[in-house]
């Protein structure tokens, strides 16, 4: 089986891709015990160098218009019309098959911040559970088979799941705090836990695994950011599996328009309304790397060469003033940091919302993913993270296949041969993961 890559991390209760509206504040949250980063909260801290580094949905690029970091030109894949027929793509069954997560009943069953999930060997669903620091597995048909780990810091033990993938039949983890990568053999023992040569005390997220079997994580962004608009980049690391050794390094490459206010001692850093963001998505054939505007990504060897360069037609949209207002609502409402007892904060932020800048025109794209039969799938760009999704599908050739919708209401953590794999959350915030099958 093909590898199945996932470009989304979660890290201190916020859920880091699938939106480009605007902000998202970092909380840094210190237990007095450090066995569970949600364990009882003793202080709640902005970190100012690291505010919008791990809120980035893992995307990247070059420049403001150039996506890709190697030289050369690469194959360009002309794509006027979808090959699909009209009736005759691929679409989601109108239910899910397989349903997890439950308020009450069994401990295997309930779930609390999951950070990846996904279908393994077309046989089990995996789930990476940030909040328990297990990692379980169950049937095709939801029944729970194992739990592996616990919150800790040990071997085959867990401080904070930020990411989960596949590589052939064996589940790769990577834990943020720990700075380490476990490797779990199919029947969930444990193969080896590696920890990362250079970490040096700093956070690192993964961005996916390579056909190689190599991991891609990002660096810490740690440049001051100064006053107003800037555009910043960031460099990717790409570190053995086998013994955690840095293989090699890609970048600086763009990480995003951005925007900062400070009042002397606060600082806030966020995304520019709908502005320019990079993206990158790990590959069995290397990387995909482009931007969210316009609607097109170049795989790149990992040898840094461009290999071809594919999407599709699309014109740019005006965004309208309705647009920008709820694209900042939705990030007052969602983005806020609680600053007991602090009317400076509260100053400060009422002013970076009344200058936090925007674009004239909406993205095309939010984020990508690659199924676990290399086709590659873009999610288009919409207002509102919860509405149904649309996403446009290439083949491993780069050709445009065509639309493929998603219900409303699910975050697509992963696509394998037959499903997809996603999140839900009821009106009483409690979380599912839902198995749709994807029928061809």
């Amino acid at each position: 089986m093909g590898c199945q890559h996932v470009v989304q991390a979660d890290l201190g209760g916020l859920f880091i891709g699938s939106t480009v509206l605007g902000l998202r504040f970092l909380l840094v949250r210190i237990s007095a015990h450090q066995r569970s980063f949600d364990s009882e909260i003793k202080q709640w801290m902005i970190h100012p160098r690291l505010a919008a580094f791990l809120l980035l949905p893992l995307l990247f690029a070059c420049d403001r218009d150039t996506p890709h970091v190697g030289s050369g030109e690469p194959r360009v894949v002309a794509n006027a019309t979808p090959a699909w027929e009209d009736g005759r793509g691929w679409r989601l069954g109108p239910a899910p098959s397989v349903t997890i997560g439950e308020s009450e009943g069994g401990a295997e069953y309930q779930l609390d911040h999951v950070t990846g999930a996904l279908v393994v060997s077309d046989t089990l669903i995996v789930i990476g559970d940030r909040g328990a620091g297990q990692i379980r597995y169950f049937s095709r048909r939801g029944t729970h088979l194992r739990t592996v780990g616990r919150n800790g810091n040990g071997p085959g033990e867990f401080r904070s799941i930020g990411w989960i993938g596949a590589h052939g039949d064996s589940v790769v983890v990577w834990d943020v705090f720990a700075a380490r990568l476990t490797v779990l053999k199919p029947d969930g023992s444990l193969a080896r836990a590696v920890r990362f040569a250079e970490p040096d005390g700093r956070l690192y997220l993964c961005a996916g695994i390579l056909g190689d079997g190599s991991l891609l994580l990002r660096e810490p962004d740690e440049k001051p950011a100064p006053n107003g608009e800037h555009v910043d980049s960031i460099t990717y690391v790409r570190v053995s599996t086998a013994d955690g050794a840095v293989l090699g390094r890609l970048g600086p490459v763009l990480l995003g328009e951005r925007f900062t206010a400070s009042d002397g001692r606060n600082t806030l850093t966020g995304w520019v309304t709908f502005g320019k963001r990079g993206v990158v998505v790990a590959a069995p054939q290397g990387l995909l790397i482009g931007a969210t505007a316009p609607f097109r990504l170049t795989l790149q060897g990992i040898d840094g060469k461009p290999v071809r360069s594919f999407g599709r037609p699309w014109r740019p949209q005006r965004s309208s003033k309705t647009e920008w207002d709820a694209a900042r609502g939705q990030e007052e409402r969602t983005g806020t940091v609680p600053q007991f007892n602090n009317p400076r904060w509260a100053v400060l932020e009422r002013d970076f919302y009344a200058r936090l800048p925007h674009r004239d025109t909406l993205p095309a794209f939010t984020r990508a993913l690659v199924d676990g039969a290399g086709n590659v799938w873009m999610e288009e760009f919409r207002i509102d993270p919860d509405a149904a999704g649309t996403w446009s599908v290439f083949d491993h050739d780069g050709r445009w296949l065509g639309q493929v919708q998603t219900p409303a209401g699910v975050t697509v953590m992963s696509i394998s041969r037959d499903a997809v794999v996603g999140v839900t959350r009821d009106e009483m915030d409690v979380e599912r993961v839902v198995v749709y099958p994807l029928l061809r």
